[in-house]
């Protein structure tokens, strides 16, 4: 979703120097295409499922986060992360944004208030389907670590096709 930042060597930011992760409310065709022109496919097309996969600089683990929504959408996030740990021993779900940080006394955005800009959120609240995002750590994770090749190439692609089994259930 990020070919021009990523070039540049930024993970949020677009060549713009706009986050992604920040630009949903409502994004500048100009200035941040990224996200417009997939909102429109999305306008076009329908949502039934969004998972918006991340790298996270600071947290050990693999987790999800689901945007909040209704008792429905709450129980399939819920029943997703179940047949995730399922699928795989990568995954867990007693460490995520709010655990983490709560018990660093810091505000993670998650249950702070504010204008919800993410994808997740804006997918939630326009379609009315399951979002979630997946959060992969850039270090190693404290489940499973390895000390000769932390986290790498090879363990998220096994991530990726684990994650498919959940998929195919939820749809």
């Amino acid at each position: 979703m990020n070919p021009d930042g990523s070039i540049k060597g930024n993970h949020r930011t677009n060549s713009h120097g706009l986050n992604l992760n920040t630009q949903w409310q409502d994004p500048s065709k100009n200035l941040c295409p990224e996200v417009y022109y997939v909102q429109q496919k999305m306008k076009q097309t329908g949502v039934d499922l969004l998972l918006d996969i991340h790298g996270d600089e600071e947290i050990p683990y693999h987790f999800i986060m689901p945007a909040k929504g209704s008792c429905t959408i709450a129980a399939q996030a819920n029943q997703f992360k179940s047949n995730f740990m399922t699928a795989t021993n990568e995954f867990q779900i007693e460490v995520d944004y709010d655990s983490f940080y709560e018990k660093q006394n810091r505000c993670c955005g998650t249950n702070c208030g504010g204008p919800q800009t993410m994808a997740s959120e804006y997918v939630t609240n326009t379609y009315g389907c399951l979002a979630l995002v997946l959060e992969m750590p850039f270090i190693d994770h404290n489940n499973y670590p390895n000390s000769v090749t932390g986290w790498s190439a090879s363990r998220s692609i096994n991530l990726g096709a684990n994650i498919l089994k959940p998929i195919y259930e939820f749809l």
